[in-house]
C-alpha cells in the first residue's frame, strides 16, 4: 500500500469514526432532552440546566456536588472579606474550607477534576453555572476529525481539529477552539484515534 493510499484510508476511517461519535452524541442529546423534562417536571430545575449543559462525565460531577452539598453549611468568614467558609454540618470540628473570589477550593475533587466541587456549590447556592466546568466537561457539539494521521517521518502534519460545543444549551455551530498541531515529533508513538475536547 502506498502512503497515498495509506493517508487517504486513514482520512476515510476518521469520517467514519467521527459520524459514529455524532451519532452517539446526537442520541445522547436526544436521552437529555427527555430527562431534563422529567427533572424539570419534579422540580429540579438546576439539574434540568445541567443535564442540558454538560456531557455525561460532568453531569457525574455534578450530580456528586449536588448530593453531597447538603451536608455542608456556610458562614461569613472573618478573617477574609469578601469570602466564606464551608463546613461540614456534621463535624464541625473540622477545619472550614474558606472559598471566594480569589480562594478557588483545593479539595481533591477540585483538584482532580479541576470542574464544580460540592464546596463551590454550596458557595453558589445549589445553583448550577456553567462557567465552573471545564470546557471538556461540556456537551460537544461536532467532530469533524477523529484521527490524526502521520507522515512516514512520525510528524503530524497540520492536522485541524474543530471541537463545537454547546455553550449554553443552543444549537449553533460556532467552534469553541480550532487546535493546530505542528511537526510535534511522536515517532514513538503508534497512529490512534483522537477525540478532540
Amino acid at each position: 500500500m502506498t502512503p497515498a493510499e495509506q493517508i487517504s484510508k486513514c482520512l476515510t476511517r476518521s469520517m467514519d469514526v467521527a459520524k459514529e461519535l455524532n451519532a452517539e452524541r446526537y442520541k445522547y442529546y436526544l436521552e437529555t432532552v427527555a430527562t431534563s423534562q422529567e427533572l424539570r417536571e419534579r422540580g429540579d430545575v438546576q439539574s434540568a440546566n445541567a443535564i442540558l449543559e454538560l456531557s455525561s462525565e460532568g453531569y457525574r460531577i455534578w450530580e456528586r456536588a449536588r448530593d453531597e452539598a447538603p451536608n455542608y453549611s456556610s458562614r461569613p468568614c472573618v478573617t477574609k472579606p469578601g469570602c466564606i467558609e464551608v463546613y461540614r454540618s456534621d463535624n464541625q470540628v473540622a477545619p472550614p474550607r474558606i472559598i471566594g473570589p480569589d480562594e478557588p477550593c483545593i479539595c481533591s475533587d477540585k483538584i482532580a477534576n479541576m470542574s464544580l466541587c460540592k464546596h463551590e456549590l454550596v458557595e453558589d447556592g445549589g445553583l448550577f453555572k456553567i462557567e465552573r466546568f471545564r470546557p471538556r466537561f461540556r456537551k460537544r457539539k461536532e467532530v469533524k476529525s477523529a484521527l490524526r494521521p502521520a507522515t512516514s517521518a512520525g510528524h503530524f502534519e497540520h492536522a485541524k481539529v474543530d471541537a463545537k460545543v454547546d455553550d449554553g444549551g443552543s444549537l449553533d455551530d460556532d467552534p469553541l477552539e480550532d487546535s493546530y498541531v505542528a511537526r510535534a515529533d511522536l515517532s514513538h508513538m503508534k497512529q490512534g484515534t483522537f477525540i478532540p475536547g
